[in-house]
């Protein structure tokens, strides 16, 4: 060490102070929180080195009923014969984190420079010194050093930019953590650190703050009511007092079911409520006051939800005669998003259960005999019920008709036999593949999602029917209206294989495959007809009522963490690299093992994109 950081010991080394600058607090404000102690710089043989104090804190308080709507952080008087060395953590109240260099700076030494770190800087930290004095945008380049952070760090997230604290309750501590990662040099941060917090009020659903899934430290302290009143479905007994609410918006990136919760999280009796539409036209989604299993009257809520249609969250507290304006408190939203994803980028149709459906005029191509197969993707919102997904049933009792049936998937052949799984084998509201084939013996066998589930044997062929080809209910006068999402409607005059029906389902055909009589892929997203895509497009289907859906194909958070299948273990390594390599080629199955890229969807040969894949993710997942 040399004698400028000697000398600069003796007159810093002491305890942390907070200091605190700031405007009054109205709406939003922007306040200077400090830490003027020195931070040391240690080296070791044995690196990663700790840095004294390790953490250096900084507590923020005073802005209660805020949020962050930015962050800047200013790293003062910093000296360091090898800045390349330097790697630190800063981590916020309730966790989240973000590394703010690591292995910049180059190897030139760096004088007594402060650092100022903003993601609306023009440049990142320099890979290369000399470092200089200026305001810059975060960065994390690779190094030659161990990269680590010692306990009781956290393992660093995989944040790029500070906007990652964007939205936590500021008040707390703020932890920086700095380590030296090499044995070459040793530094000194000679007037500590500071940080310059925007704190803004989501008190009102016009200043909702966007959110995303993780955990997410609040407070309602302050905080006013301007949601709206509740039904009467939201009462679980207690009423319908809702205040001191403040407001989130959340876009769901597909189709899945999130997970709204303060249970167990919370400081006081907390209330949630979701919304759709603007603050001026909300549309309740869901409620709740008391979740199941949730102690001191903790909320939790399961909610559908759509690719990219904004939800509106509403936390607050219970209300009652004792406390008209709400309970108020701390704690934690957690957010938590199971992606149901689609089978298909594009567009599907939607049947609302009572009176929607597609007719297809009659056509001798759609009289099935005895040999063929159907193939349809369904999203069910609800499976109570029969409910008709395509029918040529005639009411003299001549065709056929392939529904769900309270979960199972039955299928009639008029006049022969009524087939019906054993037991339940579809989900409301996951998008699921259904197909039915029948052979030229009379056995049908039913497949669900690309595996053959269960056999009967039939006596007879199926009969031709007068009746049109119906998408969505009967044929004839029966109201098994189909409630939910149909996509990719194959028709087939053949027998498909096992391994046909595994390796195309997840693929869109031409429409000149053999035996394809009718191809409904329900693209088009607007008009009052399906185009069929087989020659001659001879069944164009017509809508009465359905709606255009987007589908969406919900990407992997890891699409190269693939083994052990079918989760992986939340890391890319050679595990992943011999399955890519094991499964080169076409693809045989589906789902096709090394089959990765693009994520989610995947392009039915393994080759060298989804090698690439792999050597590009290696290491832990995000």
């Amino acid at each position: 060490m040399d004698r400028t950081i000697n000398c600069a010991l003796m007159v810093y080394i002491a305890t942390a102070v907070s200091l605190q600058s700031s405007a009054a607090l109205a709406g939003t404000s922007t306040t200077t929180f400090s830490s003027q102690a020195a931070v040391l710089i240690n080296d070791s043989a044995t690196p990663p080195t700790k840095a004294s104090p390790y953490p250096s804190t900084i507590f923020v308080g005073g802005l209660g009923g805020h949020v962050v709507g930015n962050v800047n952080v200013v790293l003062s008087s910093l000296t360091h014969d090898v800045p390349d060395n330097i790697d630190i953590l800063l981590v916020g109240p309730g966790g989240k984190n973000l590394v703010l260099m690591s292995d910049a700076g180059g190897t030139i030494n760096a004088a007594n420079v402060t650092l100022t770190f903003s993601d609306s800087a023009p440049t990142a930290v320099p890979d290369n010194g000399p470092l200089a004095t200026g305001t810059y945008r975060p960065a994390n380049y690779v190094g030659t050093g161990t990269d680590s952070f010692p306990s009781p760090a956290p393992s660093p997230s995989s944040a790029t930019t500070l906007a990652t604290f964007n939205g936590i309750n500021p008040n707390g501590n703020w932890s920086l953590y700095v380590v030296d990662d090499n044995s070459k040099a040793s530094g000194l941060l000679a007037t500590g650190w500071s940080l310059v917090i925007t704190a803004v009020t989501n008190d009102d659903c016009a200043n909702a703050f966007s959110i995303s899934n993780g955990n997410l430290a609040f407070t309602t302290v302050g905080a006013t009511t301007d949601g709206p009143p509740l039904p009467p479905g939201c009462d679980q007994g207690s009423g319908l007092g809702f205040g001191s609410d403040i407001w989130y918006r959340y876009i769901p990136t597909c189709d899945g079911t999130l997970t709204v919760s303060t249970c167990n999280q919370a400081s006081f009796d907390t209330r949630l409520a979701a919304y759709s539409g603007s603050c001026s036209n909300l549309t309740l989604l869901g409620c709740n006051d008391d979740g199941l299993d949730c102690n001191s009257f903790t909320s939790l809520m399961n909610l559908q939800v759509f690719s990219n249609q904004p939800i509106l969250l509403r936390v607050g507290g219970y209300a009652n005669n004792q406390t008209p304006a709400g309970a108020q408190g701390t704690g934690t939203l957690s957010l938590t998003f199971v992606p149901q994803s689609a089978p298909f980028n594009g567009w599907a149709l939607e049947y609302n259960g009572t009176s929607d459906f597609v007719s297809v005029a009659n056509n001798a191509g759609l009289d099935l005999i005895d040999a063929f197969t159907i193939e349809a993707w369904v999203r069910p919102d609800s499976i109570s019920g029969d409910r008709i997904i395509v029918s040529k049933r005639s009411a003299d009792n001549h065709g056929y008709a392939l529904r769900l049936s309270n979960g199972k998937v039955g299928f009639t052949v008029a006049g022969v036999a009524d087939f019906l799984t054993a037991n339940a084998v579809v989900s409301p509201n996951v998008w699921t593949h259904i197909a039915v084939v029948y052979d030229a013996g009379h056995i049908l066998t039913f497949f669900v999602n690309g595996q053959a589930l269960q056999a009967f044997m039939g006596n007879a062929a199926a009969s031709v029917s007068s009746a049109a080809f119906t998408i969505g209910k009967s044929a004839f006068a029966r109201t098994t209206y189909f409630d939910g999402a149909i996509d990719e409607l194959r028709v087939w005059t053949v027998v498909r294989t096992p391994l046909q029906i595994q390796t195309n389902m997840r693929s869109l055909l031409t429409g000149g495959e053999p035996g394809l009589t009718g191809y409904w892929r329900f693209d088009e997203g607007q008009g009052m007809l399906a185009a069929d895509l087989t020659g001659g497009n001879n069944n164009p289907g017509v809508l009465n009522g359905p709606v255009w859906i987007a589908t969406t194909i919900c990407p992997p958070s890891c699409p190269a963490d693939i083994a052990p299948s079918p989760t992986g273990n939340g890391s890319v390594n050679v595990d992943d690299l011999l399955t890519v390599i094991n499964g080169w080629g076409v693809c045989q199955t589906s789902p096709c093992p090394g089959d990765i890229s693009p994520p989610g969807a995947g392009n039915g040969i393994v080759n060298v994109d989804d090698l690439l894949l792999v050597i590009n993710s290696w290491g832990g997942c995000p």
